[in-house]
C-alpha cells in the first residue's frame, strides 16, 4: 500500500505541483513587528485532502495516472478557491459597473450569503437529455446561488435554465456573475463548446488586474 511519504516523493515527478506547494509560504508582521514565515493554514488543508485523494486513487486503481493526479490536485485547490473568488468577482463588478455590464441592472443587486456553487451547465444532466460535459467544474461555468435555488436549477441545461418563467426572476436577483452566464447563452451546445471559454477569461482577467493592482 503507498503511503503519504511516498505521495510527497511523487512532488519531484509532478514539477509543477511541486514549485506550487512549496512557493506558498508568506510572511505576517508578529507582535513584535518581526516577518515571519507562515505556512497558509486553509492551503495546508487543501493539500492534505489532494494527498489522500491520491491514496485513495492510488488504492483503487493500483497505478497513478499523470492525468488523473493533476485533476485530483485542481480539484482539491478549487474547494479552497471557488466561493472566495466567486464572491470577490461579484464585487468587483459591482465596483467597476459601467457600460459594458450596464444591462445587468446594478440598483436591483444586493450582496447576499449565497452558499453554494452552481454549475451552468450541469455536473449529471438528466438520462437521455444532452451529454454530460468533462470540463464542467471550470472556473466559467461555476456562478454562487444559494441552495434553493440550486435545487430549482435541477440538472437542466444552460438554454433552458435561462429560458423557465420560473428561473428569470431568480436570474434577475442573482449574482452579477450569473445574470452574465445567462445573458450570454445562446444555446447548450455554444456554451460548452465556446461560450464558457470566453467568459471564463474576461471574468480571470477581472481578478488578475484586481491583484496585480494591490500588488504595485
Amino acid at each position: 500500500m503507498m503511503k503519504l511519504k511516498d505521495i510527497k516523493k511523487l512532488e519531484r515527478d509532478f514539477k509543477e505541483i511541486a514549485e506550487i506547494i512549496e512557493d506558498e509560504d508568506y510572511c505576517i508582521k508578529d507582535k513584535y513587528g518581526k516577518f515571519r514565515k507562515f505556512k497558509s493554514v486553509g492551503f495546508g488543508y487543501a493539500v492534505n485532502l489532494f494527498y489522500c485523494a491520491v491514496l485513495f486513487y492510488y488504492d483503487r486503481f493500483n497505478r497513478l495516472d499523470k492525468m488523473a493526479v493533476y485533476k485530483l490536485f485542481l480539484w482539491a485547490m478549487m474547494i479552497r478557491i471557488q466561493r472566495p473568488s466567486l464572491g470577490y468577482l461579484d464585487y468587483l463588478l459591482w465596483k467597476n459597473r459601467g457600460d459594458k455590464y450596464k444591462d445587468l441592472d446594478f440598483d436591483n443587486f444586493v450582496f447576499k450569503f449565497r452558499n453554494s456553487i452552481e454549475h451552468w451547465y450541469p455536473q449529471n444532466p438528466s438520462k437521455g437529455t444532452f451529454p454530460p460535459w468533462e470540463d464542467k467544474d471550470r472556473f466559467g461555468n461555476l456562478c454562487l446561488v444559494s441552495r434553493s435555488v440550486n435545487s430549482k436549477f435541477s440538472n437542466l441545461a444552460p438554454r433552458d435554465k435561462k429560458e423557465f418563467t420560473t428561473n428569470k426572476s431568480i436570474i434577475a436577483n442573482g449574482s452579477l456573475k450569473l445574470r452574465i452566464m445567462s445573458k450570454k447563452t445562446v444555446d447548450t451546445a455554444t456554451w460548452k463548446n465556446n461560450t464558457c471559454d470566453i467568459h471564463e477569461k474576461e471574468m480571470i482577467k477581472i481578478l488578475k488586474d484586481a491583484c496585480d493592482s494591490k500588488s504595485k
